[in-house]
């Protein structure tokens, strides 16, 4: 039984399973030579054949259950205990963050769980199952035979939006989408070492970081690099030039560090909309491509573009967007029915699309609408501002207006006058803060619940 305050919403597990043992079974076949490359863990290749080695040695010695919480930032880890997991017949559980409140809500919420981690985390309500060290116990260098209808996956929304909504994949359709994008960044016919600052737990992460290579001739780093000079040593260690994974947070400070970068040959951008001033920046800082990949914790990635030189996202291969009046919706070959998407795009006659916000992010004041994407892209493009973020009061209603948060050391009236330049006065943000920072996640997002304590913090000044 969920409770009505519960953060997450339940998926039937039991009735998947049986479902799926309805159906043939079709284990996947990775179709990758086992001699080749699949991570660079501890500064040393592992090949693809040690993998599975240590997949089969993980899996026997798992605890019984249906869910694992698999909490493993070092990346080669998270990927042995993820598929050491689906041996077990077992399903991993995503938490859209690793606080000690959510995963003790979430184990309640789902009976028979228990925690996988690299590290001890004396504030969980429960002990982990630790993966520190890796055994070698097992004679066949098989690729793991893991039925393609299993539920591999329940991976949870960050929450920007609302609440963490549950999101079940089986294995079969975790493949099927990454096969798309390994097909539009050309990653097995020119493979490449990808370096990713996102945490694998994270739908973009778990793409990038796991599913890419794993199903291509690309590899994996290990490492969760965050502060820009950490980046740069990782990537300037590298025995190859990589393709840096991160997200325009990130990217952003990396420009404004004025770092020498070398060793990229390529940087990939997700999670929020890259403006086109700091794509060409990023451009010339790394000397290297920069691309974007669009998608959902709901739908995979299924668009791409170069924000430096495009303003319109390209679907991948045999995905296609379609509109009605109300809402846009996605078809691609891995979901049995459409997906409508939060988004609200235009979409062009030759295929592509723009996106024009968040269906649920429109807001009116004084009779005219915006998108909170939208205000916010104009503050956080304003010189001096380092960040920024609308939110709407709780007293909205009476009030009439916005607040915004900002991390400047501009004054408030040159910001409220840049921004006159930029929006219509009706939405200029009153109030508008000074902060430290804004609470963001490791992938730049704000939650929800997070923003909502923050902002219970604050001192509210109601004559910005």
């Amino acid at each position: 039984m969920i409770s009505e305050n519960s953060l997450f919403s339940s998926f039937n597990l039991d009735t998947e399973s049986a479902n799926s043992s309805r159906r043939t079974q079709k284990p996947i076949d990775f179709a990758i030579d086992s001699n080749t490359p699949f991570a660079l863990w501890k500064g040393k290749r592992v090949s693809r054949a040690q993998l599975y080695n240590h997949v089969e040695t993980l899996s026997r010695r798992l605890p019984e259950g249906k869910y694992a919480i698999n909490l493993c930032v070092d990346k080669y880890l998270f990927a042995v205990s993820f598929l050491a997991v689906l041996l077990r017949h077992q399903t991993n559980l995503l938490p859209p963050n690793q606080t000690p409140a959510v995963i003790t809500e979430l184990i309640a919420e789902y009976p028979a769980t228990y925690v996988i981690s690299d590290r001890v985390m004396p504030d969980l309500s429960v002990t982990p199952f630790i993966v520190d060290t890796l055994r070698s116990e097992i004679e066949s260098f098989h690729p793991p035979a893991i039925d393609s209808e299993h539920l591999a996956v329940c991976a949870f929304t960050s929450g920007s939006t609302g609440t963490p909504k549950p999101n079940p994949r089986s294995w079969g359709q975790l493949k099927s989408a990454a096969l798309l994008a390994i097909d539009r960044f050309n990653l097995t016919s020119d493979p490449q070492l990808l370096v990713s600052t996102v945490p694998p737990q994270h739908m973009y992460g778990l793409e990038t970081s796991f599913l890419w290579p794993l199903f291509s001739s690309s590899y994996l780093h290990n490492g969760q690099p965050f502060f820009p000079e950490d980046i740069r040593q990782l990537i300037k260690s590298a025995p190859q030039p990589c393709m840096l994974i991160s997200t325009p947070a990130h990217l952003k400070a990396c420009v404004r560090s004025q770092l020498d970068w070398k060793n990229v040959s390529s940087i990939l951008s997700a999670t929020a909309p890259m403006n086109n001033g700091l794509a060409r920046q990023v451009e010339v800082s790394f000397k290297a491509e920069l691309f974007e990949v669009f998608g959902s914790t709901e739908t995979f990635s299924f668009a791409s573009r170069e924000p430096a030189r495009e303003a319109f996202w390209h679907p991948y291969e045999k995905t296609r967007i379609v509109s009605s009046q109300d809402a846009s919706y996605l078809e691609v070959g891995h979901f049995h029915d459409v997906k409508r998407l939060d988004d609200r795009l235009e979409i062009q006659k030759n295929g592509t699309f723009s996106v024009r916000g968040r269906s649920g992010d429109l807001v009116k004041v004084a009779g005219k609408r915006m998108s909170l994407a939208a205000l916010n892209k104009y503050i956080q493009q304003i010189h001096g501002v380092d960040d920024g973020l609308y939110f709407v009061p709780d007293n909205q209603a009476e009030s009439g207006h916005l607040g915004a948060l900002v991390v400047s050391r501009l004054a408030k009236a040159d910001i409220l006058h840049q921004l006159k330049q930029l929006i219509d006065e009706v939405f200029l943000p009153r109030p508008l803060h000074h902060v430290r920072e804004i609470p963001r996640n490791a992938l730049g997002k704000v939650s929800q619940q997070d923003l909502s304590c923050f902002l219970k913090g604050l001192s509210i000044d109601q004559n910005p």
